[in-house]
């Protein structure tokens, strides 16, 4: 298994190569949500939840099983690396809407120190949920959403 360093560095690289083409079948990547924040092993006992990243999408849709049917977003922060906001959509219903969906910020999320895990907190909760990175079901688009260091 490679390193979480190595696929991390490795998904930077194909986030920064993303628009090479049209690809029409998109692979999807899925990591745990968790209640508790995992060990050493990248292991949880509190599963809550899932969070699937699409390749060439550089967020996170995260489903709760105890709210099902919503779907939430996790977007990294421009020019802050590690930092991220969480949303949910609706559809603009306006007569005229100049975008196809309104986004409401609902919480925040930071990544770990060690780059295993992202904690997530909802602004009306007041538990924190885990997002685990070591959880990836495709080792290789482990980290996706994570934006560059640089930018």
């Amino acid at each position: 298994m490679e390193s979480s360093d190595n696929i991390f560095l490795a998904t930077l690289e194909r986030i920064k190569n993303k628009a090479t083409g049209l690809n029409t079948q998109k692979t999807f990547n899925t990591f745990q949500l968790s209640k508790d924040i995992p060990n050493s092993q990248g292991e949880t006992k509190r599963n809550v939840g899932t969070a699937f990243v699409r390749e060439g999408i550089e967020y996170f849709t995260l489903t709760l099983s105890m709210f099902l049917g919503a779907r939430f977003y996790l977007i990294p922060k421009r020019n802050e690396y590690g930092k991220f906001l969480l949303f949910t959509r609706e559809k603009n219903e306006s007569p005229n809407p100049k975008t196809k969906y309104r986004w409401n910020i609902i919480g925040n999320g930071e990544l770990s120190d060690t780059e295993k895990f992202i904690s997530i907190r909802f602004d009306l909760l007041e538990s924190e949920i885990f997002l685990n990175l070591e959880s990836a079901s495709d080792p290789n688009l482990a980290n996706h959403a994570l934006h560059d260091k640089a930018a």
